[in-house]
């Protein structure tokens, strides 16, 4: 492994008031701290925090060795420290350690899914808005060519032509980018899922080989290192929880929208998206355009026109999300409440509905640094 001596060289490293480690100088003045793991007529190689670097006998001007009692204490120390290196793994405990690297590698990939999900309402918007944007050009590009006259200007006319291909193109891929994002979140949520069933898979393992007795002192000091690594990773997952309210139409919760006003939302994983009552959007001083109507099919099976709007903010029961897709209608699902929780939200976290419980409880990743 290559090492940034620029990191080490003229520094030192520092490891405790009482441990010395071997100190190699330099001709050039400077010195290195390490553990000196071997020797030849030519060269040293001195191992060093995360690594080793091999050093040539015309580079060293001295070399001072620390006392044995002092490399054990250091090499202890990196052993709890860097435990997942190859050279420290006990035999036994090869493949727990393999998992734990794997996931920790999964971690990373699980983080920028978090925030492609976080994104991908914002997204969604855009394209849409974009969209928009494009019908409303075709419109007035298929409008120009219908009062035409193809004879009259066959340049002016194939160029009008030309035009609404690449609009209609442009279009096209807007639509497939927007189908292609359901896919695409639900990809992302699967892999945060896997990665929080992998973490409790492993920490269990990990629980009953640290507590099965007859470890030795190297496994002990590795499942000790690897038991906290895990509880690290474990509280990366907040759970919360929100009461749920039984009502005809289904379950509903308090939803708080915009940080400012509160309504009862009937809890529906079969809504693609949050909906509410224009009478609840009011209430809650939110404002949209017109021009966003869209086509909703409802849970029975009718269609019905929405206006499309983002919301800055949507909590529940202690998790929040921020940028969701939502839908005003002209009307309330049901009585006495305001609208649908759907997946707009919902799909941001995992969850699960406990109705015996009267709870609806939900796991939020939140990556620490």
């Amino acid at each position: 492994m290559r090492v940034n001596l620029r990191l080490i060289v003229g520094l030192g490293i520092m490891f405790g008031s009482a441990a010395t480690a071997d100190r190699v100088y330099l001709t050039n003045d400077r010195y290195l701290d390490g553990l000196i793991e071997s020797e030849s007529r030519d060269h040293i190689t001195l191992r060093v925090e995360g690594g080793a670097t091999r050093i040539t006998r015309r580079r060293i001007k001295e070399i001072r060795y620390s006392p044995p009692v002092h490399a054990e204490q250091i090499e202890k120390e990196w052993k709890r420290k860097y435990f997942l290196k190859e050279a420290y793994v006990p035999p036994r405990l090869i493949d727990l350690a393999e998992r734990l690297r794997a996931l920790q590698a999964q971690r990373h990939q699980v983080i920028r899914a978090q925030r492609s999900l976080e994104g991908a309402a914002q997204r969604e918007e855009q394209l849409r808005m974009e969209f928009h944007g494009i019908n409303a050009d075709l419109a007035e590009a298929g409008q120009k060519l219908r009062e035409m006259d193809a004879t009259r200007d066959v340049h002016a006319y194939n160029t009008s032509v030309t035009e609404m291909n690449e609009l209609r193109n442009a279009a096209a891929l807007k639509v497939d980018a927007l189908r292609a994002l359901p896919s695409l979140k639900q990809g992302w949520a699967d892999l945060i899922a896997h990665y929080a069933d992998a973490l409790e898979s492993l920490r269990r393992d990990a629980a009953s080989q640290h507590g099965g007795g007859g470890e030795t002192g190297d496994e002990r000091v590795f499942l000790n290192r690897a038991m906290s690594e895990l509880a690290l990773l474990s509280g990366e997952f907040e759970t919360h929880t929100a009461s749920l309210l039984s009502h005809r139409a289904g379950h509903a919760v308090e939803v708080h929208i915009n940080q400012t006003t509160t309504g009862h939302f009937i809890v529906d994983t079969g809504a693609a998206i949050v909906t509410m009552s224009e009478a609840f959007a009011k209430r809650a001083g939110l404002e949209w355009d017109a021009a966003q109507t869209m086509e909703l099919v409802l849970a029975n099976g009718e269609s019905a026109q929405g206006i499309r709007i983002m919301l800055d903010h949507v909590a529940v029961g202690g998790v929040s999300a921020r940028g969701v897709p939502a839908v005003i209608l002209a009307n309330a699902p049901d009585e006495d409440v305001d609208g649908l929780l759907g997946m707009s939200f919902l799909g941001r976290f995992q969850f699960s509905m406990e109705p015996g419980h009267g709870r609806l409880t939900f796991r939020d990743f939140v990556a620490g640094e």
